[in-house]
């Protein structure tokens, strides 16, 4: 029976990864429904399984039998390595451009910079139980975008009424939503060129494990 080409299993992975990625940067943030994100989230993990057992299927299996232990262990190395190293490189990207977004609103709209300015002040006007509280959420909002985003728009008082809070909620929450899609943009574009290198470039078919001497000596 003929064996497949781990380089098409490979690469059928990167593309479906590339496809599920690509697809999940056209999801807006503001569509709350998990079902959304089921099928985008399925084809990622689907193509996680054919990538990555392909992947250490042709690390295992191009060394001599006595070093397959190494080559497996290395393998799992970079992948661990790859899932630190991933998020933390398309955060920064997402987070980053989120910040410029931000910064260019404010800096454009002269209504929102005295809204944000009366913000800031509000600690300084406040009675000494709430201003611990004011300070909180002005640092946070100050801090970056996560933080502006985590600062609720509105609040409500003891009376009941719902007044302005945070100007930069909205704000933020859309150039997070733009900065992550990107984000899913730059992981699915990767992916596809990781696909198109692994089919274009990777030869050769599955085949025994090589013997060497000292594999036969091990046995």
């Amino acid at each position: 029976m003929q064996k497949i080409n781990p380089r098409w299993t490979m690469g059928l992975g990167f593309l479906l990864f590339a496809v599920g990625d690509i697809w999940m940067s056209t999801i807006s943030a503001r569509d709350t429904s998990i079902a959304v994100i089921v099928a985008p989230l399925l084809i990622v993990g689907i193509g996680f399984a054919f990538s990555i057992s392909s992947l250490t299927g042709v690390a295992v299996n191009t060394v001599p039998n006595h070093f397959a232990g190494m080559a497996s262990g290395t393998t799992s190395l970079l992948r661990d390595f790859g899932f630190t190293l991933g998020p933390a490189v398309i955060g920064s990207i997402a987070l980053s451009r989120a910040a410029a977004e931000i910064q260019s609103k404010v800096a454009s709209t002269p209504a929102l910079q005295k809204a944000l300015e009366a913000f800031n002040a509000a600690p300084a006007h406040a009675p000494a139980a709430e201003k611990p509280a004011l300070e909180a959420a002005v640092g946070a909002v100050n801090s970056g975008p996560l933080g502006a985003n985590g600062v609720p728009a509105t609040v409500k008082l003891p009376t009941g009424q719902t007044v302005p809070f945070n100007p930069l909620h909205d704000v933020a929450f859309t150039a997070l939503d733009r900065a992550y899609a990107l984000g899913y943009l730059v992981c699915g574009l990767s992916a596809l060129f990781a696909a198109l290198l692994v089919m274009l470039a990777l030869g050769g078919t599955t085949h025994n494990t090589q013997l060497s001497a000292e594999s036969l000596a091990e046995g």
